[in-house]
């Protein structure tokens, strides 16, 4: 992957990232998400196969963070 292509991905997984922090899962539309960032479905659907595929994607990364930090934490107390 190129380095703009790159951070077109992590562009739009970030700001999923907020809101669904900020709005739930159920309250973003990828219309209102690929217009705050000014994409085109064009470009979501290079990096994505669709909402849900997005979806995974975060989880996963927000799962990795969150086992990181536990981790972390639990070596740290040791």
């Amino acid at each position: 992957m190129t380095g703009k292509t790159n951070d077109t991905k992590n562009e739009i997984i970030q700001a999923t990232i907020r809101l669904i922090s900020k709005n739930g899962y159920q309250q973003i539309s990828l219309r209102n998400l690929l217009g705050s960032l000014k994409l085109t479905t064009g470009s979501f659907y290079k990096h994505f196969q669709n909402k849900e595929d997005l979806f995974r994607t975060v989880t996963k990364i927000v799962s990795a963070k969150l086992s990181n930090q536990a981790e972390r934490t639990v070596i740290t107390k040791k």
